[in-house]
């Protein structure tokens, strides 16, 4: 499986955040809710921005939807005690997220935040 991998202590795309990954393109589905779309007097330009760039843009009922591609760093993970492993590896404390629109990522959580 692949998995989109950040670091919380790194603040560019251009260092890889750790040993072992590549950078790559995934394509993922964005979606934006348009409550506004009635009620904003700026509706017009913000729905012409969002269609400004990715592809098939799509009205989905009560979303706006859309695929666009991005690099990221990616390795390719398959099993929990590889999982395990990387996280020794890397410090020890992951945060491992998955939107359902694209490959799940893990953070090394190496720095506080918020």
């Amino acid at each position: 499986m692949k998995f989109v991998i950040t670091r919380t202590s790194f603040y560019s795309d251009e260092t890889p955040p750790c040993d072992g990954v590549k950078r790559e393109v995934l394509t993922r589905t964005v979606r934006i809710a348009p409550t506004a779309r009635g009620e904003h007097a700026n509706w017009p330009a913000i729905e012409r921005h969002w269609r400004s760039f990715g592809r098939n843009h799509r009205d989905e009922g009560e979303t706006l939807a859309k695929e666009i591609d991005q690099e990221h760093w990616v390795i390719e993970i398959f099993t929990l005690a590889k999982l395990l492993d990387f996280a020794a590896r890397h410090g020890g404390s992951l945060v491992v997220d998955h939107d359902g629109d694209g490959a799940p990522s893990v953070e090394i959580y190496d720095e506080p935040r918020e």
